[in-house]
């Protein structure tokens, strides 16, 4: 796929937030109604951390429900991170920085 494009862009995350009762070192999350593998089910960036060779950036993508924010994680082909890292400057630059952070 990356022969063909410069960048994946994806979630960092199959859920927008992580329930307060989660217990991490439980072996399975709850995904929606369905019980997935804790370490693999439901954080998206294990494949690229571990077993790529791709250059990734994760970046704030926004926010979900209650001003929780959201990632997203830019996947490039191998040895080409200036891609990600203009990218990157690409969307916080549309993001206007302060602006896009909640109030806490």
């Amino acid at each position: 796929m990356l022969e063909t494009h410069d960048l994946l862009v994806c979630p960092t995350l199959a859920v927008p937030l992580v329930p307060l009762n989660h217990d991490p070192t439980s072996n399975y999350f709850t995904l929606g109604q369905t019980l997935v593998d804790a370490n693999l089910g439901w954080c998206m960036t294990f494949p690229f951390n571990m077993l790529s060779s791709c250059p990734v950036l994760s970046v704030p993508s926004g926010f979900a429900e209650a001003n929780f924010p959201t990632g997203a994680q830019m996947v490039g082909r191998s040895f080409d991170d200036i891609t990600q890292f203009r990218a990157g400057a690409a969307l916080e630059a549309m993001q206007s920085g302060a602006a896009a952070r909640p109030n806490v």
